[in-house]
């Protein structure tokens, strides 16, 4: 009886000891917003509520309300929604061309966002020498911009290696395969993929966006993180990855007067273990408004407060349980 106790009792503080030297897996925060249009089309740009003439030289303006939650995180992701040129505005028959100044791209570096997707519809706005050109701007800033099809691979201060792939609508399995053999070829130990889809004006997704979401996922994707709608659309987890279908506008100098300014920061916990294998943690979902004004649009995000129907109608379009149908924006022209 004694042999047996002491048995016990060594496998017991084996287990205790085991226990107390298993290492917890380290945390990091990535934090995604909707699109960034940091400029105006041609028919607004001489107007005094463009966004050149609101913003003027202070490149701290717009993201002044909801700058504290990009510096404390380890990245920050958006979809710039523009090209940053200078020279003339120009319009198209069928649609905005937005444009803004290549000192903008400051306004993304000094609020600590430090990663945009270039897959839209509007970085051709001003032909492959505007997306050069853009390219060029961000990269003087120090912020990383991804390309159609194109991947990067992007290590935080703390060490994490996050490869980003940029998806204009569709791709194929072949393409993500070859970015997910890119990406992994350089360490990247978290994949997140940026992908422009949906319909606008829409908070109902599509069937495509389900099935590109869920292969993204399937080939080795954590984050699948959608824009392009306008409009805050539902949040998905899948087979242990999670897809954001729309985070709406965020800063966004294409019109002064949408009819829905709702849009949110979600922040993503990744976790790390020791072995060098990653995980999704929790999700921290921030409700905000496009402006710190209304009804005209000011080009500044600002958080809605806690418990308000305004705060309570964002969780709702990002839970899926919104029940309302998606109108045209009233564009002021």
């Amino acid at each position: 009886m004694r042999r047996i106790c002491l048995l016990l009792f060594s496998l017991s503080l084996l287990c205790l000891t085991a226990f107390a030297e298993s290492p917890e897996p380290e945390t990091f925060t990535l934090s995604f917003v909707g699109d960034l249009a940091l400029g105006s089309d041609g028919l607004m740009a001489d107007g005094p509520y463009s966004f050149a003439a609101i913003v003027g030289e202070d490149l701290g303006y717009p993201m002044k309300n909801v700058v504290r939650y990009f510096e404390n995180d380890d990245l920050t992701l958006g979809n710039l929604e523009c090209v940053l040129r200078e020279g003339r505005f120009k319009t198209k028959p069928d649609g905005f061309c937005l444009m803004g100044s290549p000192a903008f791209a400051g306004i993304l570096s000094q609020s600590s966002i430090e990663v945009v997707s270039l897959a839209n519809n509007h970085i051709g706005d001003f032909g492959p020498e505007g997306i050069d050109e853009t390219e060029r701007a961000l990269v003087a800033a120090g912020v990383t911009g991804v390309r159609q099809n194109r991947t990067q691979v992007v290590t935080t201060e703390r060490g994490l290696k996050i490869g980003i792939f940029a998806v204009f609508f569709q791709t194929d399995n072949a393409a993500i395969d070859t970015a997910v053999a890119e990406m992994r070829a350089q360490g990247a130990q978290v994949l997140v993929a940026l992908v422009h889809w949906g319909s606008e004006n829409s908070y109902h997704t599509m069937a495509d966006q389900d099935k590109l979401g869920q292969a993204l996922i399937d080939k080795g994707f954590h984050i699948v993180a959608g824009s392009h709608p306008h409009l805050l659309q539902k949040i998905s987890e899948y087979a242990g990855g999670v897809i954001y279908y729309s985070l709406g506008n965020f800063c966004f100098g294409g019109n002064h007067y949408p009819t829905d300014m709702d849009t949110a920061i979600v922040q993503q916990q990744v976790l790390r273990y020791p072995d060098g294998t990653v995980a999704l943690g929790d999700r921290t979902l921030i409700p905000c408004c496009i402006s710190s004004e209304t009804p005209r649009n000011n080009f500044q995000p600002t958080p809605y407060d806690a418990g308000t129907e305004y705060y309570d109608r964002v969780l709702s379009k990002l839970d899926g349980t919104f029940k309302g149908n998606g109108t045209a924006p009233k564009y002021p022209w």
